[in-house]
């Protein structure tokens, strides 16, 4: 009886060994060697050195670019990761490893791309395709500054679907996709200079002393039944319309209108026409710039347009007026001293179009224009 208990506890702790990690092996991860990636198309074999004549053991990676290997007897193994695909992509590696008795190593791999991703080129003016030095490109998040003459380099990049964004003191924001390819590229990338570049910063909004608005107005975008201009001064506050009903001028307390060539002192009475044609379009204007503010259902696109002198993003919404409803756009200036004010509108429905093109001017060139100066 003894005898036969002695004999099952003997068992009992053999099993129990054998299943308190006896067993030896290697475990990791394949990761690409230039981008880091998980490599999840190779095969990991490992080969017994002290006895060729066993077997090699195969296992494949998972979609994270695990694996684990169990091997018995344990002592030196080759292990050989391969990407055995037709159009393979990876360098065979090949290292010897020791695997001791109720170990699993830790075995983590880097395997080196066959072919490797760099593109590389100038950044160029696009007026005077001069080579811009400083600006800094962006590959998604990867950076690089061109020298003087204008290059740049990314080296073992990723191929496939990118975001190149460019931005150089004086230049426009460049921003676009792009599909970069396998192995080489060579692109010159060409911006274009900011309409706000050469003008002098403005630190404060009341340093704006003008603008002109052109008023269209016409049953398309293609013909125009009107045009009015105003130039509109706020310090001190003066006014000039120019319209199918001549040309009035109003500074500081007087107002005048054009005959001929001169300028004649009008009463408020008979400026009154020039008056209505400003309040006309300042009431809609505010209307559409508060419809703007809302931002209720307006779509703002993420790249600038040049409108006229202005680097300006445009926003797209619907806009009611006295029962009349308008597909509007808007561009609002996107850079510079007259960051945030309007570039262009333009108000459509079926029959009727209106559109405001606006300039700005500031203090300097106000003085040197003279549009408001008085008669």
């Amino acid at each position: 009886m003894r005898r036969t208990s002695a004999f099952v506890v003997s068992i009992l702790m053999i099993v129990a060994l054998s299943s308190c990690g006896v067993s030896q092996g290697i475990k990791g991860k394949v990761t690409d060697k230039i981008y880091g990636d998980p490599v999840n198309v190779v095969t990991v074999t490992l080969q017994n050195l002290d006895d060729m004549t066993l077997q090699p053991i195969t296992t494949t990676v998972n979609e994270k670019g695990e694996y684990e290997v169990s091997v018995d007897p344990p002592g030196r193994y080759r292990v050989e990761i391969e990407d055995k695909r037709s159009n393979f992509q990876y360098v065979r590696f090949v290292r010897a490893v020791k695997i001791e008795q109720g170990k699993v190593e830790q075995f983590d791999v880097q395997v080196d791309p066959v072919i490797k991703t760099y593109i590389h080129g100038q950044i160029l003016a696009k007026d005077t395709g001069k080579p811009i030095e400083g600006a800094k490109i962006k590959l998604d998040s990867e950076e690089a500054t061109t020298g003087k003459d204008g290059k740049y380099i990314f080296k073992y990049t990723k191929p496939g679907p990118r975001v190149v964004t460019i931005e150089a003191k004086g230049y426009a924001i460049y921003k676009q996709s792009y599909n970069l390819s396998q192995g080489e590229t060579m692109e010159d990338f060409k911006i274009s200079p900011s309409a706000m570049a050469d003008k002098p910063i403005i630190k404060n909004i009341t340093d704006l002393l003008s603008y002109q608005v052109e008023v269209v107005v016409g049953p398309n975008n293609e013909t125009v039944s009107s045009s009015t201009k105003m130039v509109v001064n706020h310090l001190p506050f003066g006014l000039k319309v120019t319209s199918k009903n001549g040309t009035g001028l109003f500074y500081v307390t007087d107002s005048y209108t054009k005959k001929g060539d001169k300028f004649e002192k009008v009463s408020e009475e008979q400026f009154k026409i020039f008056r209505n044609e400003y309040d006309s379009f300042n009431s809609l204007y505010n209307k559409v710039a508060q419809r703007l503010s809302s931002g209720k259902d307006v779509s703002t696109d993420k790249e600038p347009d040049v409108i006229g002198e202005f680097n300006a993003i445009r926003n797209t919404f619907k806009f009611e007026d006295s029962g009349k409803e308008y597909n509007t756009t808007m561009w609002i200036v996107y850079e510079g001293p007259f960051l945030g004010l309007p570039a262009k509108i333009i108000l459509e429905r079926q029959g009727e179009y209106i559109e405001f093109n606006f300039s700005l001017f500031n203090a300097i060139e106000n003085s040197i224009n003279k549009d408001l100066g008085n008669p």
